[in-house]
């Protein structure tokens, strides 16, 4: 009962302010180790109480990181942040989570269109299939 009031009442909010942090381009204080918790608290996601009371974290999460970066990145395309969501819940090692990261940080500056989507999904196919060896 306490763990779950634990989770229920810090993770979306430590997720968030984490990915300010992450994304802030003028705050690159204590970076390496914002990653590392990021990763984790994606990683441990499958294995802790539902934060909701009734259903499944990991489709719950993927439309709250969704929604806050459509919300405050006007420029990302759909496409774009959907690439990038499936490479938080899929790629399984912190390096290439890490890349993925960076890869996104200066997409979300630039002009949005889906020009290099295909060579986005390929990249990330590839950190996917890496990963998991």
């Amino acid at each position: 009962e306490r763990l779950f009031q634990f989770f229920t009442r810090f993770y979306i909010i430590t997720l968030e302010n984490l990915l300010g942090l992450i994304f802030d381009k003028d705050m690159k204080h204590n970076y390496d180790q914002q990653v590392e918790l990021l990763y984790e608290l994606i990683s441990y996601l499958p294995q802790i109480p539902s934060l909701n009371g009734s259903s499944s974290n990991i489709p719950l999460v993927k439309e709250f990181i969704i929604n806050i970066f459509s919300k405050n990145f006007k420029n990302v395309t759909s496409n774009a942040l959907n690439l990038f969501v499936e490479g938080l819940f899929e790629i399984k090692n912190i390096s290439l989570f890490k890349e993925h990261l960076n890869d996104f940080g200066i997409k979300i500056y630039e002009y949005g269109d889906d020009e290099d989507l295909q060579l986005e999904m390929e990249i990330l196919h590839e950190r996917i299939a890496q990963s998991n060896h």
